[in-house]
């Protein structure tokens, strides 16, 4: 929820917070969703950079689902920048998902789904209450770092069946399609907006606890899977930022 104050406790500031949140989780590799980058409802700043600046990593790209123009938004199309980084900045006032990254990916690509094209009512947290909006969807789409030694994807997924359905198996299949490619392990990370998976052969699923929402929590909706079966620790975390979990996985 692009850093807003979900639950405060601890901060009355939302980049206090977020910052906190952020340096908590000591991550090697955060994937984040529904990310601001220089909108103006987030004080116009660049939320990607900020959010490597707190886990202490010195790489991050930024994925636009939809562009912030002066009276609307407008989903994502091809002549806007489609991955933005800190090697290739861009000032362009959006709204996406992150991976930020302590190791220095050796390339970043992006994988459109189809976007929905009917909205649906739905409960989101405003201003600290739970409220029921009329939502449209927006340009999906995942993020991959390349590695030397590895692959990790990030995707936030339509909440409209069977779109998030439908796009879930195209991420499978580019998943197995950069492992083929690159000859690496692959891992997925993100918020699915499914509370069952429907696995291809091949995948693991690394935790299995609820997620969503976080004042009661009652479904998983958050996922991480890999190609390669691992054991794994894993902390669940209600942080003041967010309406969903964070999760924490150690490979």
């Amino acid at each position: 929820m692009h850093g807003e104050l979900v639950s405060p406790k601890k901060f009355t500031e939302a980049d206090q917070a977020l910052a906190h949140a952020i340096s908590s989780l000591n991550s090697d590799v955060n994937a984040i969703q529904e990310v601001d980058h220089f909108h103006s409802r987030t004080d116009s700043v660049n939320q990607s950079a900020s959010i490597a600046a707190a886990a202490g990593h010195s790489y991050w790209a930024f994925l636009p689902l939809f562009i912030v123009e002066v009276d609307r938004v407008r989903n994502i199309v091809a002549s806007d920048p489609q991955i933005i980084s800190s090697q290739n900045p861009h000032d362009l006032p959006s709204y996406g998902i992150t991976i930020t990254s302590k190791q220095k990916p050796d390339l970043w690509l992006r994988k459109d789904f189809m976007r929905a094209k009917f909205g649906k009512w739905m409960t989101i947290h405003v201003a600290g209450n739970p409220t029921k909006i009329f939502a449209r969807d927006h340009s999906r789409a995942a993020l991959a770092a390349i590695y030397e030694d590895k692959i990790v994807i990030n995707t936030h997924l339509s909440f409209i069946w069977p779109f998030n359905a439908l796009s879930f198996l195209q991420l499978l299949k580019w998943g197995r399609e950069l492992k083929r490619e690159y000859s690496r392990e692959v891992f997925i990370a993100g918020d699915f907006n499914l509370r069952h998976l429907f696995f291809h052969s091949g995948w693991n699923s690394y935790f299995s606890h609820l997620t969503f929402p976080v004042w009661k929590t009652d479904r998983q909706i958050d996922y991480l899977l890999g190609t390669i079966p691992a054991q794994v620790r894993y902390e669940v975390l209600s942080l003041e930022t967010s309406d969903h979990c964070a999760i924490v996985v150690e490979i």
